[in-house]
């Protein structure tokens, strides 16, 4: 064979061995397409089976759910008082119940409300509560060294004490009853230089007045308070003065100022708030009473030219929770608070001696005998820190 030739039959294999390739390349992608064929025809049938799984088991909770919803609507029509629950929202439903616990309160609060006695709305009112702090340094005088400041609630058109809102009311002493039908000044207790070590004067005292805040100003068109800062004198001195003014002789008067509270149709709108009263020269002229019922110093308020002290005091009025019932003391400070003293001597059950002590009891004293003062003392009385004012015996020698 010619070179021609064999060249010839070479490119022929060649191209016969090409063709083969082909045709399997053809063959394997015909086989991969038979083959994603069948997996999407599976997938489908799988898809298919599971879809008719689901609706089948939806039917039958529909089933289910209908039998509940019939069982429900009967107890909703056997029960009319049930309420009804549909898609509810946890956060609106909480809200709802809260409104109605607070309405059920407000109600309850409502009913307690109106079966309160009259008695236990009065106690729950404020009273008039005048609170004393300071003033300046007053004027050196001999006679000033414990003052007080003395507190009056008058009416300014006649002078007169304001009347209680109830003359039965304990508005200043325990000891109040219905023959004292108008409001008693009150005094601080005195301000010793002394003691304190200091000529500024800082009582920081609270006055309270045990009568209705609200009514008193309301019954009241023409109310004012009156300040009065006075000392008391040595007793030497209030025997002198006596002669002439009185009871009033045992004091000594240093300044004054007033406070109008209302006046018409206008009050005052500074309650609760630190006031700074000008303090006045007393002119004893013009210093009048009348039976207790007046405030002497609402005539030099009046009457005479007011001539300036040179000291301010600073107060302040405000309502205030009613005092509780306090536990009995040596002295009542409060008209709330009784007074019990002590009782000496033999006593059965309820303090007093018994008869049979009575009868049997004999004097060592012969009638007409005399007297014989001890020398040396045999019993000490604790009489608190505030020291005694009196003292009485009883006339067998039993109690004292």
């Amino acid at each position: 064979m010619s070179d021609k030739e064999e060249i010839e039959m070479e490119s022929v294999k060649k191209t016969r061995k090409k063709s083969s390739k082909t045709r399997n390349e053809d063959d394997n992608k015909e086989k991969s397409k038979d083959k994603k064929l069948e997996r999407k025809r599976r997938k489908k049938k799988l898809e298919l089976e599971e879809s008719d799984s689901l609706n089948n088991s939806t039917a039958s909770n529909i089933i289910h759910k209908s039998d509940n919803e019939e069982n429900r609507i009967r107890n909703d029509i056997s029960d009319p008082n049930k309420a009804k629950k549909k898609d509810i929202n946890p956060a609106k439903e909480e809200k709802r119940k809260r409104r109605e616990r607070k309405e059920k309160r407000e109600q309850l609060g409502e009913k307690e409300d109106k079966n309160k006695t009259k008695e236990e709305k009065e106690e729950n009112k404020n009273v008039i509560g005048v609170f004393v702090h300071e003033c300046e340094e007053l004027k050196m005088d001999m006679l000033i060294s414990h003052p007080v400041v003395k507190v009056s609630m008058v009416n300014s058109t006649n002078g007169l004490l304001i009347q209680k809102s109830d003359p039965n009311r304990k508005v200043t002493s325990y000891y109040e009853d219905g023959k004292v039908s108008r409001i008693l000044p009150l005094m601080t207790q005195p301000y010793d230089f002394r003691v304190r070590k200091d000529i500024q004067p800082k009582w920081e005292e609270l006055l309270l007045f045990n009568d209705d805040f609200d009514l008193v100003i309301e019954k009241n068109k023409n109310l004012m308070l009156f300040f009065e800062i006075i000392d008391f004198v040595p007793m030497s001195l209030a025997k002198e003065n006596y002669r002439k003014q009185k009871e009033k002789g045992g004091w000594y008067n240093i300044a004054w100022g007033f406070l109008k509270i209302r006046e018409e149709e206008w009050t005052s709108k500074r309650f609760g708030e630190k006031v700074r009263l000008q303090l006045f020269k007393p002119d004893s002229t013009s210093y009048k009473e009348d039976g207790g019922n007046s405030a002497g110093i609402w005539n030099t308020w009046k009457n005479s030219k007011r001539k300036k002290y040179p000291s301010t005091l600073w107060i302040t009025i405000e309502p205030v929770p009613p005092p509780n019932s306090s536990e009995p003391t040596l002295r009542s400070m409060a008209p709330t608070q009784p007074e019990l003293g002590f009782k000496f001597g033999p006593t059965v059950n309820d303090g007093s001696p018994s008869k049979d002590e009575k009868e049997t009891f004999k004097w060592s004293r012969l009638p007409g005998q005399p007297y014989k003062i001890p020398n040396t003392g045999s019993l000490e009385i604790d009489s608190g820190s505030r020291g005694c004012s009196a003292l009485a015996f009883s006339p067998d020698g039993h109690q004292g």
